[in-house]
């Protein structure tokens, strides 16, 4: 029976520190974390966010499908008024 993949709480020392040589790597994992979102940037691409979560810094990429499929609206993130 298909059901929705949850996603798995993760820290940010957690993201940041996978490796594909490293066994129980993440980068095929579906993760959530709590942070501020700080900055957004449009590529042709990709989107991509950068956020604050304990102190650290750092990027959550969302890639487009390839050309010639037109990239979907950037998702509507509200950025952390205490980082302007």
């Amino acid at each position: 029976m298909q059901a929705p993949i949850p996603p798995q709480p993760a820290t940010w020392h957690q993201l940041a520190f996978w490796g594909r040589s490293k066994l129980g790597g993440r980068q095929y994992d579906l993760e959530s974390i709590e942070g501020d979102v700080v900055a957004e940037v449009r590529e042709a691409s990709q989107d991509e966010y950068m956020l604050v979560a304990d102190g650290r810094h750092f990027t959550a990429v969302y890639d487009h499908p390839p050309p010639p499929v037109p990239p979907p609206p950037m998702l509507e993130v509200p950025l952390d008024p205490e980082s302007r």
